[in-house]
């Protein structure tokens, strides 16, 4: 088989990519002010544990007022 026998990887061109990836870091400094605290799972600078722990002391503290 000859090399221009095979397809490219990559299934956007380059032009795409490099228009996404600029809109991507113009947006990335606002994303944190417009999404609310709660949002927490593929925000940078926040965690998904956060919320795990948060859903886990009110699961404890329903069970304690229930006893």
């Amino acid at each position: 088989m000859t090399p221009d026998r095979f397809r490219p990887i990559a299934l956007c061109n380059v032009v795409y990519k490099i228009i996404s990836k600029i809109i991507a870091n113009r947006l990335k400094p606002l994303l944190p002010t417009l999404m609310s605290e709660e949002k927490t799972g593929y925000v940078e600078g926040r965690q998904i544990l956060n919320n795990i722990i948060q859903a886990h002391e009110v699961v404890h503290s329903l069970i304690s007022k229930r006893k």
